[in-house]
């Protein structure tokens, strides 16, 4: 069983910073409408971070294993809010878009599928987000 540890910390608007138990620390965004010019992510832009950064981990170890030469990797996310507070996601579309060397379309798609199963962040938000993923195989090498 894993465990971790995460200690959000302010001293006023707009200074929120993460700290994990190494002492890496993420700044998170704030002040919103009251002046501050926005310099990182939101709480909210920071589930969709997390869970793109766990599927990409996830998806090009198993695209290495299948043999496939990914050379660049990106995934962007679209997600779609409830309009009323608790503005949670309502849908999340995950692209997928992937550079390479002669990548097979069925092998990326059964790497992605996997990823969603094995990806931690993808597992815990599908029970309450409906999560669509698609993906683009891009010309050229990167």
């Amino acid at each position: 069983m894993g465990y971790s540890e995460i200690v959000v910390r302010s001293d006023g608007p707009g200074a929120i910073q993460a700290r994990d138990e190494q002492n890496n620390v993420v700044g998170i965004h704030w002040a919103e409408g009251k002046g501050e010019a926005k310099t990182t992510l939101r709480p909210m832009e920071m589930i969709l971070a997390g869970l793109g950064g766990c599927l990409l981990a996830t998806s090009w170890p198993i695209l290495e294993k299948m043999r496939q030469a990914v050379t660049a990797y990106e995934i962007v996310l679209h997600g779609e809010r409830a309009p009323e507070p608790p503005r949670v996601y309502r849908h999340i579309h995950v692209e997928h878009r992937l550079q390479g060397t002669d990548l097979d379309r069925d092998q990326v798609q059964r790497a992605i599928e996997l990823a969603e199963q094995y990806c931690s962040a993808s597992a815990m938000l599908s029970r309450a987000v409906e999560i669509r993923q698609t993906f683009t195989i891009l010309a050229g090498d990167a």
